[in-house]
């Protein structure tokens, strides 16, 4: 569940010509003005590549030792136990409510912003169902229904990250991957 983000933008630029048309009329050529979809200003880029890598830097360690602390106990098919369910989720709200806060606290850049909210809003939903995970009893009826939501709700959260270190030109090989 090591989630790490990324985004990678492509220039296209589209002309759009035309001529005149009659079948007398010496042809005439009437050119549009070229519409170009620009790149992102790489000072920009830059800027907003730093930011989510300090973001990054400070929380990816502490959710790695959440689950580093917890791997030793998973199964075959890489689950908890279910009495363990409520400890981790409980350690790793916090680390999720702070990933949301800084993303919601730093300035984007514009051509940026829609998917810092869409990847802060997942995360807001993985938080809240941790927050609840971590309330429910360590049972399998207690915690199934939560299990559930929070892997669809950690995959919905990966990919927007995979969106956003996509559009910020940072790899996304191997991201999200345990």
């Amino acid at each position: 569940m090591k989630k790490i983000l990324a985004i990678g933008f492509a220039l296209s630029v589209l002309v759009i010509s035309g001529c005149g048309e009659g079948d007398n009329a010496a042809p005439t050529e009437t050119k549009k003005p070229a519409t170009t979809t620009t790149a992102p200003n790489l000072a920009e880029q830059q800027t907003a590549q730093a930011a989510y890598s300090t973001i990054v830097s400070e929380l990816v360690p502490q959710w790695k030792a959440i689950d580093d602390q917890y791997l030793a106990s998973v199964d075959s098919n890489r689950r908890l136990p279910w009495d363990l369910l409520p400890g981790f989720c409980g350690a790793r709200v916090k680390v999720t409510q702070r990933f949301v806060e800084l993303l919601g606290n730093t300035v984007w850049p514009e051509q940026y912003q829609a998917l810092v909210t869409d990847l802060s809003a997942k995360n807001s939903l993985v938080a809240e169902l941790e927050a609840e995970c971590a309330q429910l009893a360590g049972t399998e009826t207690g915690q199934t229904a939560n299990r559930e939501q929070r892997e669809a709700a950690y995959t919905s959260a990966l990919d927007a990250a995979i969106r956003l270190r996509e559009a910020l030109g940072l790899p996304t090989k191997g991201f999200g991957q345990a």
